[in-house]
């Protein structure tokens, strides 16, 4: 993503999918994981380093169309330059 505020901005993609993780279900730290001697609550329960955007929402198919054509200018990207 060419610009820094699609990627990191208050409504960028890296708070979109830190929303995704924190709601995931199915995503869980090993039994064994550092974050549970965090002195953050938030860290020992949401499994994740970090506290910023936990209540964020779930990515959109916008940002799913972001992550899709970001991948596909990276591919294209790394064929120019092995070339």
């Amino acid at each position: 993503m060419d610009d820094q505020l699609s990627r990191m901005g208050s409504e960028g993609l890296e708070r979109s999918l830190i929303g995704t993780i924190a709601h995931c279900k199915l995503c869980k730290p090993t039994d064994n994981w550092l974050g549970d001697y965090s002195p953050k609550k938030q860290i020992k329960e949401s499994g994740l380093w970090l506290i910023h955007h936990l209540k964020a929402n779930e990515i959109s198919e916008g940002d799913k169309s972001a992550i899709l054509s970001a991948i596909t200018k990276t591919r294209k990207w790394v064929r120019e330059e092995i070339t």
